[in-house]
């Protein structure tokens, strides 16, 4: 059934001259409006939204009923009197509540709620323009205002409450006042514990929570201080044993504790070394470098190509145990002193002759590499069995480095022996098949194993002689006298 809804032209009727048209050709009754003011009259269902906006009102009489049907009425701003007795479905846009806020404090957390009424569900914003005071935030769901303020101030804003029917604004404000008191809530250690030895120190820091907390005064002490004391987070180890160390804030009480262990100190007597440099010789490891006063000091004078050793001199007073011997010993006194290795050149030049390769002996005489020989003086001293050439340096594309040996006629030295010129000297080096230069442990066609050496440090590939650590193991290589009965370089097994 339809309804009448009907509206004074000037506003000065009244409802009850009125009344008889308002039942409508049906007589179920009907809404008379009287500008702003509207009364429900008999029996009426809506055939459309009914919304009461700002300043109006709607009054259901006494033996009056307001049924919505499929619609609504919606209350926005206006006033709805007798809502009882309305069968359907009514809307309440928001209308906020909060008429003031309370204060806050710097450093204090602040959290009030915004109160409205309406029809769920309310969401909150701040107007274009608006903000809350430093540190504080508007939660969209629920109204509440939270956080910590971090200034003093005062501040003033608007807040809107939005549902689907509507929405609502209020100017707020909120006084923050400056911090006069914050309390500690406790304190903490960077440490929990310490290992120290007799006489040593450390640093402790206390931490006073809040980092805002007006009083950040503590004070330290030791259970016992004849293990460790403290002050102003300072520890000294006093003596071995086990000591707490304890922090303790002056406002609230709050504490923390350190636990220390002292350890008792090692005294070490400083032992002076006297240096023993060693000249002459022609070994790789001579025995020169720092000793203490009685120690043992092993010195090597190695092998000479076309020299013979003569023995070990000293003008610093040192007793040799056999100064004859190339390898000796000599107890170290309480100063520096210098030893020489001396030799005598061989008439013949000495050392066999040799073929290059690591043969076998024969006769007495010696195939195999032949000594290592050096400068002497200003002079190359180029032996009979040296050959003559070039190194040549190849870079694979992996960075990895080979060596090459090139002859004087343009090929190149291929499994075999040589010994090359390098940096001043001639050293026996091993090619392999395709030409090129070994280093590491090899073994030769005979049987015998030498050692080359391994490192790209400037001298990869130089065949070892005499006494060597490899890999932390000592290992003697033939040094090429008859004695040996192997050839020079061959390990000694």
């Amino acid at each position: 059934k339809a309804s009448n809804i009907i509206t004074t032209k000037d506003g000065t009727g009244t409802a009850p001259e009125l009344k008889p048209a308002a039942s409508g050709s049906d007589g179920t009754g009907g809404i008379i409006w009287d500008g702003k003011n509207g009364t429900v009259y008999g029996s009426v269902t809506l055939d459309e939204n009914l919304t009461i906006g700002e300043g109006e009102s709607l009054t259901i009489g006494k033996d009056a009923s307001l049924n919505t049907g499929s619609h609504e009425v919606i209350v926005n701003g206006g006033t709805l009197t007798g809502g009882d007795k309305i069968e359907g479905t009514v809307k309440y846009a928001p209308a906020i509540t909060t008429e003031s806020l309370p204060e806050g404090t710097v450093g204090t957390a602040y959290n009030q709620l915004l109160g409205a009424t309406g029809s769920e569900t309310i969401t909150w914003s701040l107007a274009d323009g608006s903000s809350l005071p430093a540190g504080l935030s508007l939660d969209e769901n629920t109204g509440k205002i939270y956080g910590t303020p971090t200034t003093a101030e005062e501040s003033t804003f608007t807040v809107t409450a939005t549902n689907a029917y509507g929405s609502a604004s209020k100017q707020l404000s909120i006084t923050i006042d400056a911090q006069t008191n914050v309390p500690v809530t406790g304190v903490t250690l960077d440490q929990s514990t310490l290992t120290l030895t007799e006489g040593g120190t450390a640093k402790l820091t206390a931490t006073v929570e809040p980092a805002n907390a007006t009083n950040q005064n503590v004070t330290w002490t030791s259970s016992n201080t004849s293990v460790a004391t403290v002050q102003n987070g300072n520890v000294t180890a006093v003596s071995a044993g086990t000591a707490t160390i304890t922090v303790t804030t002056e406002n609230g009480s709050f504490t923390d504790t350190c636990e220390v262990t002292v350890t008792a100190k090692n005294y070490e007597v400083d032992t002076e070394v006297y240096v023993v440099t060693v000249n002459g010789s022609y070994a790789q490891t001579t025995g020169a470098g720092s000793y203490a006063e009685g120690a043992t000091v092993t010195i090597n004078a190695g092998t000479r190509s076309g020299y013979t050793f003569d023995g070990w001199t000293s003008s610093d007073g040192v007793t040799f145990a056999n100064a004859g011997s190339a390898s000796t010993t000599f107890t170290m006194p309480d100063k520096a002193v210098t030893v020489t290795a001396n030799w005598t050149k061989k008439s013949s030049g000495g050392g066999g002759s040799s073929s290059g390769s690591s043969g076998s002996s024969s006769g007495g005489s010696y195939t195999g590499p032949v000594g290592i020989y050096y400068a002497d003086g200003r002079t190359i001293e180029i032996p009979s069995d040296a050959i003559q050439g070039s190194w040549e340096q190849e870079t694979a594309s992996d960075g990895s480095i080979s060596w090459r040996f090139k002859l004087t006629d343009g090929s190149y030295a291929e499994n075999r022996w040589i010994k090359a010129p390098y940096n001043g000297q001639y050293l026996w080096y091993r090619m392999d098949a395709n030409g090129y230069l070994l280093g590491g442990w090899y073994t030769d066609t005979d049987g015998n194993i030498y050692y080359l050496h391994p490192l790209h440090d400037g001298a990869f590939g130089y065949m070892y002689v005499g006494d060597h650590v490899i890999d932390g193991k000592p290992y003697s290589f033939s040094t090429g006298r008859e004695q040996d009965g192997l050839p020079e370089g061959a390990l000694i097994r």
